[in-house]
């Protein structure tokens, strides 16, 4: 008996010990523990989703989906209606229009349901949807006209009004650049006439904006060296540097005009001595004979004046 008590106690020891060795096992890798539902990041999906719908056009057939989704009753005379016109040769007049059965009937009710659309569309000023229709529907020629008369031209309508011929093309073209010139883009609408290769009225355009940089840059690509254009650019340029100034970048302009002159008289309104070194230096490159005695005096006043500054200043520094 006591043997078979002995015996009973080890297995129940060995029970005990495989149970506690099972509690102090170690704990599987994180990785492979699957996380609580709260921690995924469940709000940003949902967010991403609403703004990637949100992005979505306007629809371009409003009318007919909101007939695809009217009322029980409508909708039963909308499918009567399709199956006599796709299995029967009946043509009974009916209530139901091309907008309601239009996607599901015969061709010349697709272009109806378009047509509808298309002017619903223009009523709303959903020029944009409008125009798509119509190059949907092969009315090139109509929709070009339609956003000259509306001002609604756009750069993807340019692109398909070359198929109208040139002249309508040219017309296009114009009525963009009158958009472009209200909306005060005048460097793309400069850009469009020269497409039309009205160079000069380009640059006197960004001229009278004074877009001179633009101006000039196209001038002297385009024109002749010496065309006079080009030295009335740099004229009111330089014009508009002295008032606010800005004497070296109007000095610039006269030199590249070939005024040395006024170059140098603009760049005698500098008076330190660095400055008037380089009029001096310009006067003699440009060979301004008559203002080189003027410009020489004026450097050794402001150098004489720079050295009782820097005296003055030895006197307060050794004095204190």
């Amino acid at each position: 008996k006591k043997k078979k008590k002995n015996v009973v106690i080890s297995e129940n020891k060995v029970e005990k010990e495989q149970s506690w060795r099972k509690v102090e096992e170690p704990a599987p890798p994180l990785e492979n523990v699957i996380q609580p539902a709260i921690l995924e990041p469940v709000t940003v999906t949902v967010n991403d989703t609403k703004r990637k719908k949100g992005t979505r056009g306007k629809s371009l057939l409003p009318l007919a989906s909101r007939r695809d989704h009217s009322a029980k009753a409508e909708q039963a005379h909308q499918i009567l209606q399709i199956a006599r016109d796709m299995f029967t040769d009946s043509a009974e007049s009916s209530a139901i229009s091309s907008v309601d059965v239009g996607l599901y009937s015969q061709r010349p009710k697709v272009f109806e349901l378009v047509a509808a659309e298309r002017a619903n569309h223009v009523a709303e000023n959903h020029h944009h949807q409008a125009a798509l229709l119509g190059i949907w529907s092969s009315d090139i020629a109509g929709t070009i006209d339609t956003a000259i008369q509306t001002k609604t031209m756009s750069e993807s309508l340019l692109s398909v009004a070359v198929m109208c011929g040139l002249d309508k093309y040219t017309e296009a073209v114009e009525c963009y650049i009158s958009q472009l010139s209200k909306s005060r883009d005048f460097v793309t609408a400069a850009s469009y006439l020269l497409v039309l290769g009205r160079t000069r009225q380009a640059i006197e355009l960004l001229l009278d904006e004074e877009c001179f940089r633009e101006a000039l840059a196209i001038a002297k690509m385009r024109l002749s060296p010496d065309d006079e254009l080009i030295r009335t650019i740099y004229g009111r340029w330089a014009d508009k540097q002295e008032r606010e100034m800005q004497f070296d970048s109007a000095a610039k302009c006269y030199l590249a005009s070939g005024d040395g002159a006024r170059a140098v008289m603009v760049m005698l309104r500098r008076k330190d001595v660095a400055s008037l070194e380089t009029t001096v230096q310009v006067a003699e490159i440009t060979n301004q004979q008559d203002l080189l005695p003027g410009v020489r005096a004026a450097l050794q006043e402001a150098q004489k004046l720079e050295e009782l500054a820097r005296e003055g200043e030895e006197v307060i520094t050794n004095g204190s």
